[in-house]
């Protein structure tokens, strides 16, 4: 008995670097990176809003947007392979690809463009879905916009064409069911590859120290704390046992302390992954709420 609880102590308080494939970003600045030699599961969003800014392309509604991006190691074409269903029941699911970046440096503000555009605020858009017109992106009439699809079915096509090693891709996935499900997705074909040197396991994430989170286990109140060497914008999560984000915080520019009490009152007792991300890295930790 003791041996098991001695164990149990030692992962709760085990840091690790590990990408998360239960989140989902609903806004462009807090995209996710993904690796396609694995394939990728997601919870759906439901019931959220896009943001405004960016051309939406082929995408006639782009509610429930869940945002990752692609950095590209190995030159060359890439194929993905997009999925929405629940279980044996298939979700309509669309998606927009933009590209390609040299950084994510103000991507979101600036670059997600596209001559796409409603005629006289209805009618056909500029851009069409790749099923279609599979030829069409990308192209000069829709600057940065690689590929999209709006399109009845649970299973769409991504292609990248020539991409090439250190770019970034956007990769917004929307859920026009608005029903509960996951998204998988996974490179299916093509001579390219996406950098995953995020998935490698380090001790802990770069220029931070002191990263704690008392009490543990806790009641649903507790504090979590981290020094930063310099200065650097970290993203903060809490997800539950089922995927589901219940905190996020975007923490900009941060050199010195952060400290923040976090109460979990509202969402229940269990287990929760408390994650810090920054410049590809994730570290994170595990806390009990009784």
């Amino acid at each position: 008995m003791k041996n098991t609880i001695t164990l149990f102590v030692l992962l709760i308080n085990l840091t690790l670097v590990i990408k998360i494939t239960n989140g989902q970003a609903t806004s462009c600045s807090t995209a996710d990176p993904v690796c396609l030699n694995n394939t990728n599961t997601y919870h759906m969003n439901i019931n959220t809003s896009a943001e405004s800014g960016p051309n939406y392309g082929c995408l006639w509604s782009y509610s429930n947007p869940a945002w990752y991006y692609i950095k590209i190691l190995n030159p060359g074409s890439l194929n993905i392979r997009i999925q929405g269903n629940d279980g044996s029941i298939g979700r309509d699911i669309d998606f927009i690809c933009w590209g390609p970046f040299n950084s994510l440096n103000n991507v979101c503000t600036d670059s997600l463009i596209g001559a796409c555009f409603w005629v006289g605020g209805s009618g056909t858009p500029r851009c069409p879905n790749n099923t279609t017109n599979p030829t069409f992106y990308p192209t000069q009439s829709a600057p940065n916009i690689i590929d999209c699809s709006y399109d009845a079915n649970p299973t769409e096509n991504c292609r990248i064409p020539n991409a090439q090693t250190g770019k970034y891709y956007m990769l917004c996935i929307t859920n026009y069911s608005n029903q509960p499900g996951n998204i998988t997705f996974t490179q299916t074909s093509g001579t390219g590859s996406s950098d995953c040197t995020f998935l490698q396991v380090k001790e802990k994430l770069t220029n931070i120290n002191s990263f704690a989170v008392y009490p543990n286990p806790n009641s649903g109140k507790f504090t979590i704390s981290f020094n930063s060497d310099l200065q650097t914008s970290f993203k903060l999560e809490i997800i539950n046992s089922l995927g589901q984000k219940v905190f996020l915080e975007t923490i900009n520019n941060l050199v010195d302390t952060y400290s923040k009490e976090i109460n979990l009152l509202e969402y229940g007792k269990g287990i929760y992954t408390i994650s810090l991300s920054n410049n590809n890295q994730v570290a994170f930790k595990k806390v009990i709420v009784y």
